[in-house]
């Protein structure tokens, strides 16, 4: 089902009928593979969809470093278009055992097309290691893996290299068969971010 909605926002960004006639006037780098580089600073919170067997509940720290991929719809200049990105995860929270921490690693890729004005629609997804401490009926803690995906508004400010920006995430965290039990892990996420380009 996550994955059916992604396919679609996807689809529906990337057919917009204001990104046909868009000719933008940033800047692009002058490399044929990675443009403008940015810094992502994000802080949030998530609870559990999964049912467990009390409330989860995190607080997301996290920071990130994309690369903006030159090579996919160069038309849409610096600020748009398809990006790579790296992103650490610090995230302290309560689980029906008491405190837990979760700490991770994720890259992924996110898809960013202009609205109107200087706002943006974007879709991402990212996949990585994680830590987490506690400890579930379906799910044993210590190493797992992290799959998420998400979609989000960013708005640039009267300084063009900088954005505010929203995201609604969700997350599946498991280990891959690794150790049992591995029923997996859903959660829910909201994060509010402050971006700068370089």
């Amino acid at each position: 089902m996550i994955l059916r909605v992604l396919t679609l926002c996807t689809f529906l960004l990337t057919t917009h009928p204001y990104l046909q006639a868009q000719t933008s006037d940033d800047e692009l780098s002058k490399s044929p593979f990675f443009g403008k580089s940015s810094y992502n600073l994000l802080a949030g919170g998530g609870f559990n969809v999964t049912p467990l067997e009390g409330p989860y509940r995190l607080y997301n720290i996290m920071g990130q470093w994309s690369w903006r991929l030159n090579w996919v719809q160069p038309s849409l200049g610096d600020f748009h278009g398809l990006e790579y990105f790296f992103e650490w995860e610090w995230s302290p929270g309560s689980s029906p055992d008491g405190f837990e921490m979760q700490v991770g690693l994720n890259g992924g890729l996110r898809y960013q097309v202009p609205l109107f004005g200087n706002l943006d629609a974007f879709v991402m997804g990212s996949s990585g290691p994680h830590i987490i401490t506690a400890a579930f009926e379906r799910q044993r803690n210590g190493f797992l893996f992290s799959s998420q995906s998400g979609i989000g508004l960013s708005y640039r400010t009267n300084r063009k290299d900088q954005a505010i920006n929203v995201q609604a995430r969700i997350r599946h965290v498991s280990n891959a068969g690794l150790a049992n039990p591995n029923a997996g892990i859903n959660t829910f996420h909201v994060v509010l971010g402050y971006r700068k380009w370089l």
